[in-house]
């Protein structure tokens, strides 16, 4: 009996791995080629504000994709629908490589926009074979290594896409990067145990609430969980906008500002990546010492405003990048306190509908942000960042106006003001 037992451990923790792996490669992958398809765009003849509603594709299906996806992998298991999904995703990004058109490249964003599902699926995967005990860590584990890959992959896009006639290689690259990790999915992930064994309802809610909202329920949670919560949905959505449209047309504005070349770009973007994976890893110690979260909120939206207008008005790029570091290091807080705020309103049992329907409105945010910010970029390269410091300014305004209620004890529990 202890035999069948370790072996159904060992099983689980390869899975684990498995499963991590497909992550990191999703983003390497990713990571190699988002960088340069402005870039390419431009070179093509694009207007910024082309491009931003080029981009903006990807956003608005993702909004509506997601829940339907997520269904489907309930119905049809999460091995065979994360097979077709990466299978499909790296057939775009392979056609994309063959395109010279902007109307080309728009067209391949679109099944990118409905099967690009890596994230939840995996993470769905993971809910159904972890132990309810061992959630926690497996997926900090897997948001680690997956974000590595968006560390990494810049750098390498950076170095093969010296100009824009390289990115039919990044492209293929990207391609390669993706049938590998089909591959893996095929070869070392088998079907999920979903369907023979019975889920504790913690698995139940996080499998279908987070990642496979039904639509006919889809309004009537929204309506229940906005009424204790406006304010936020509010905060997270100014918040995430403005931080979107700063970074939509990132690699065009230091091209346009510094004159940097896509290796240059590369290095910038995945030196943003490791300094907001190093500073989530430390916020639950900021967040513990500083006790009022609802303070820790507002301060580290006031820095996320201030590194804002910094690196607008920054002389060089090496000021530029100075006070991205800050930017990257508030954001991450303010991100953070903003979820753990919004759990202790709506309370434990209502988790898995409250990160759901944030992901819908952040979705929204994506899909709007590379529009807005290619339109702002027609009038002025410093228009998107002077957007983004408006937006997170009445971020804090909203703050102040509607204070949150609770904080943290001295025993590091939380209880309300």
């Amino acid at each position: 009996m202890a035999a069948t037992s370790d072996s159904s451990s060992a099983k689980m923790s390869r899975l684990q791995i498995c499963l991590c792996l497909v992550g990191f490669l999703d983003f390497l992958g990713v990571g190699m080629l988002i960088p340069h398809i402005t870039n390419y765009l431009s070179s093509l003849g694009a207007t910024p504000g082309v491009i931003g509603a080029v981009m903006s594709v990807y956003g608005v299906l993702q909004f509506f994709s997601g829940p339907m996806v997520g269904r489907c992998s309930d119905l049809f298991g999460r091995h065979l629908v994360l097979f077709w999904c990466l299978l499909l995703t790296g057939i775009s990004y392979g056609l994309m490589g063959l395109t010279n058109s902007v109307a080309m490249v728009a067209l391949t964003r679109i099944p990118l926009g409905i099967v690009k599902q890596t994230q939840s699926l995996a993470k769905s995967y993971l809910a159904d074979i972890t132990p309810k005990n061992q959630r926690a860590a497996i997926f900090g584990r897997y948001n680690a290594i997956s974000t590595a890959g968006f560390i990494v992959g810049p750098v390498i896009g950076g170095y093969i896409a010296e100009d824009s006639a390289d990115f039919n290689k990044v492209c293929s690259l990207t391609f390669i990067t993706f049938m590998v990790n089909v591959g893996l999915v095929f070869f070392f992930v088998s079907a999920s145990p979903k369907e023979h064994v019975t889920r504790t309802p913690s698995v139940e809610k996080f499998t279908s609430d987070d990642y496979s909202i039904k639509v006919k329920n889809f309004f009537a949670t929204f309506k229940k969980i906005a009424k204790t919560q406006p304010d936020l949905f509010a905060i997270r959505f100014l918040s995430g906008l403005s931080m979107m449209l700063f970074r939509s047309n990132f690699t065009l504005l230091l091209e346009q500002r510094f004159e940097t070349t896509p290796k240059i770009n590369g290095w910038i973007i995945s030196y943003g990546s490791l300094i907001s994976t190093l500073s989530g890893m430390m916020v639950g110690r900021v967040v513990f010492y500083y006790k009022d979260i609802a303070r820790l909120l507002r301060h580290s939206s006031t820095g996320t405003t201030i590194a804002l207008i910094c690196m607008t008005l920054s002389p060089s790029l090496t000021w530029f990048v100075v006070f991205s570091t800050c930017l990257s290091v508030f954001n991450a807080i303010a991100r953070v306190c903003a979820v753990d705020i919004g759990i202790q309103r709506g309370g434990l049992s209502d988790t898995g509908s409250l990160l759901g329907l944030t992901q819908s409105v952040m979705s929204v945010s994506r899909a709007m942000a590379p529009l807005l910010s290619g339109m702002a970029m027609e009038y002025s390269t410093y228009c998107p960042s002077i957007i983004a410091t408006i937006l997170a300014a009445s971020g804090i305004a909203l703050q102040v106006a509607y204070p949150q209620h609770y904080h943290l004890s001295e025993n590091g529990k939380k209880k309300d003001n």
